[in-house]
């Protein structure tokens, strides 16, 4: 039989001890919560990191304000604390002196928004929020002021004018844009990121602007970084960066429509929805339609006349697959778009927080290629992507994904099909072990995935994955308070190429007041062969001479004596010369 009072006893002295351990952090520990706000017009400031410093030197602690700028730290221990608040395009707080002891105490802070140009915050140059005057490189901003002045059909209407950037408009809803460098259509050379996922189309690497779900209601800012960015970004950001930024759910609430027409018969209409639910969640969704007449240009070489067919490879040659019977070649000069996109953000705790969205895409109209214009019917572009942010670490994931639906070119009538697929994973760290010392440091990694149905990369079709590897890190040290050193480097492996590829950086950052700077930068970029360059193996002309007809009768099929566009693989082409001179061998000759 159990001893009851024996039981009893050790579990008196259980709670005596339990008591006892606790006891020092009950009786030293109090509490801090208050409100930070903007001075001018008195709202809470979502997502403010407050800072609470030990004057012991003792580790400090952050919290992030909620839905209504409010913070709280629980279970403080006594003593004297400095207290800091941050937050992006505004002015730092700071209060010195306050002392905590078990009582709660509440804390209010009001801040300034900074000036709108110079101490305007680049989230693009260094890959961390900064100030355009500490930043080691150009940096060009867009504002939300400036976006919603007017309706445009692309973000390129934002951007143009600004310094070093060329836009060339191919159409009413296309266009190309690089950055000190030279332009070119079916461009990539220019790093586009939607809030730091790459917006390119996978697979081609091309820029298609028109293809880009967001809507003007919806953009935040537009950041042009100029020149390489290689030692952050990777080898394919030789030419610059642009990144555009949407807004939180938390910080721009409400709903907006906007309706517009103009020549050309173009009709829009977009808006914007966001709201929160209590004080963790917040949400958004956009959407947009537009019709309109292109600008109408008919090309020589185009046949009046065309069969669209797919084409498919045996041992024996080509077989062609007919799709539709001959009809009459006509540009159809109409283009079309469909966008919408969702998102959502949760406040995970004071230092967490977790993003979900994603979108979609449906263009119809007239694409120009380097094989000559293509007609782009109901092509697709989709994403989805989540981002974790705790404290200075930064992991996302995403998925970019295309359709070309019935899209063919013009000239030959071949269909064009494009169901490949990006993925991408990343991992970045920010860690500041002195005042005067920052390191960001990471991890990328690509995987590129082509499916075109052996119409873009024919015979290549079978092995055309692209794996892609990077590793860099970024370090800023402060001399003093005007000079600054950036040194940056950053290694790429690229399955498709023998060796790596090394993007080092190094800036030298003279700040004599706060609005001007001079920059001494070193950068070396690289970019690197993408899908066309290597797999392209594309039909031009299908037997112009009609010299593969004649073998019909002797061999019982037609030999496909065709011209061809093709990249240049991992075996290369060879050639060699005897007797006879010059001869060519192609890798995919028998």
């Amino acid at each position: 039989m159990r001893d009851k009072k024996g039981f009893n006893l050790k579990k008196g002295l259980l709670s005596v001890l339990t008591i006892c351990l606790l006891l020092p952090f009950l009786a030293n520990a109090g509490g801090l919560s208050g409100k930070i706000s903007d001075n001018t017009d008195g709202s809470g400031l979502v997502n403010a990191i407050v800072t609470l410093i030990p004057s012991d030197g003792s580790k400090s602690r952050s919290a992030a304000a909620n839905n209504n700028g409010e913070f709280t730290f629980s279970n403080v221990s006594d003593g004297i604390y400095t207290i800091k608040v941050t937050y992006i395009g505004f002015s730092t707080w700071e209060k010195t002196g306050i002392l905590i002891d078990e009582s709660d105490k509440t804390i209010s802070a009001s801040l300034s928004p900074t000036s709108i140009n110079m101490n305007a915050i680049s989230v693009s140059a260094s890959r961390r929020p900064e100030k355009i005057v500490d930043a080691p490189a150009s940096v060009s901003l867009v504002e939300a002021e400036d976006v919603a002045e007017r309706t445009t059909l692309t973000a390129t209407e934002h951007i143009k004018g600004l310094p070093g950037v060329d836009v060339a408009s191919t159409g009413l809803n296309q266009s190309n844009v690089v950055v000190r460098g030279f332009n070119n259509i079916f461009s990539g050379a220019l790093l586009v990121l939607t809030d730091n996922r790459i917006a390119r189309v996978p697979s081609l690497r091309f820029n298609a602007f028109n293809f880009l779900p967001t809507t003007n209601e919806d953009i935040e800012r537009i950041e042009i970084v100029s020149g390489p960015g290689s030692a952050l970004y990777g080898p394919n950001s030789a030419n610059g960066v642009m990144h555009i930024i949407t807004k939180s759910p938390f910080t721009s609430q409400g709903t907006s429509v906007s309706l517009g027409g103009g020549e050309r018969s173009v009709q829009i209409i977009s808006g914007r929805h966001a709201g929160v639910i209590g004080d963790k969640i917040g949400y958004k969704f956009t959407g947009q339609y537009y019709t309109g007449d292109d600008w109408e240009h008919h090309e020589p070489s185009e046949p009046d006349s065309i069969v669209l067919f797919k084409r498919y490879y045996t041992d024996l040659g080509t077989v062609d697959d007919t799709i539709k019977t001959l009809f009459k070649s006509n540009r159809n000069f109409d283009i079309k778009k469909f966008s919408t996109t969702g998102r959502f953000d949760f406040l995970l705790g004071d230092n967490t927080t977790l993003i979900v969205n994603g979108g979609y895409n449906q263009s119809s109209g007239i694409e120009l290629t380097g094989l000559g214009a293509g007609q782009a019917i109901d092509w697709s572009y989709m994403f989805g992507q989540v981002r974790l942010n705790y404290k200075d670490l930064f992991v996302q994931t995403f998925v970019n994904a295309s359709d070309a639906g019935d899209t063919y070119l013009l000239e030959t009538g071949q269909l064009i099909v494009d169901k490949s697929r990006l993925w991408v994973s990343q991992i970045q760290h920010r860690y500041a072990p002195t005042d005067a010392l920052s390191l960001t440091y990471g991890i990328d990694a690509l995987y590129t995935r082509p499916n075109t149905e052996n119409t873009i990369n024919g015979r290549n079709e079978d092995d055309d994955n692209i794996n892609e590897y990077g590793v860099y890190i970024q370090g800023d040290y402060k001399f003093t308070d005007k000079f600054k050193f950036v040194g940056a480097f950053r290694v790429d492996d690229n399955d498709r190429l023998e060796d790596k590829v090394y993007s080092p950086r190094a800036g030298l950052v003279f700040q004599p007041n706060a609005d001007n700077n001079l920059r001494f930068t070193y950068n070396r970029a690289f970019t690197t062969p993408d899908n066309n360059n290597l797999f392209l193996d594309l039909l031009v002309s299908s037997d112009p001479f009609g010299i593969g007809a004649s073998f019909l009768p002797s061999f019982g099929f037609s030999p496909a004596i065709d011209i061809r566009v093709q990249g240049v693989p991992e075996t290369g082409f060879h050639w060699s010369i005897n007797g006879n001179g010059p001869q060519f061998r192609s890798p995919f000759a028998p």
